[in-house]
């Protein structure tokens, strides 16, 4: 939950032109290296997973070019979406108050395990999330 709001400050903070800037240097993910990784993160469901994602899986230079042409287009709209999102350190407190895990190691997890769950996160949900879009501005 910490890193999900951590997303939503760095989009908070990023300028269109920021964005614009990122967006022209993100490169389509390559297919075969998403998919080993949705299968070393997500095991047992991976193919599930993998078949829920073919439209960002699928994606070609052209249809990735005008997804990054939608996200500088809207830009405005989901900077009025990040800045709904309580700030990182509410969401860790509210976390607390419940006796919630905060950070990685709460949860057992170690640094290999946290960073596979940082790059495959995205393809949880079957939707375009702030963490899909982490993904293609790389912040």
């Amino acid at each position: 939950m910490h890193h999900v709001g951590q997303c939503y400050e760095k989009v908070k903070q990023l300028s269109r032109q920021d964005a614009i800037t990122r967006l022209q240097v993100s490169v389509l993910p390559e297919r075969a290296r998403e998919i080993q990784q949705i299968r070393e993160a997500y095991g047992p469901i991976a193919d599930e997973i993998i078949a829920e994602q073919a439209p960002f899986l699928d994606l070609t230079e052209q249809t990735y070019g005008l997804l990054k042409q939608k996200i500088a287009d809207h830009w405005a709209e989901i900077q009025q979406i990040a800045a709904s999102v309580p700030p990182a350190q509410e969401l860790a407190d509210w976390l607390r108050q419940v006796g919630g895990a905060i950070n990685p190691a709460a949860l057992g997890l170690d640094g290999d395990e946290v960073a596979l769950a940082q790059d495959a996160s995205h393809y949880l949900a079957n939707r375009f999330t702030v963490m899909k879009l982490n993904r293609i501005l790389r912040i």
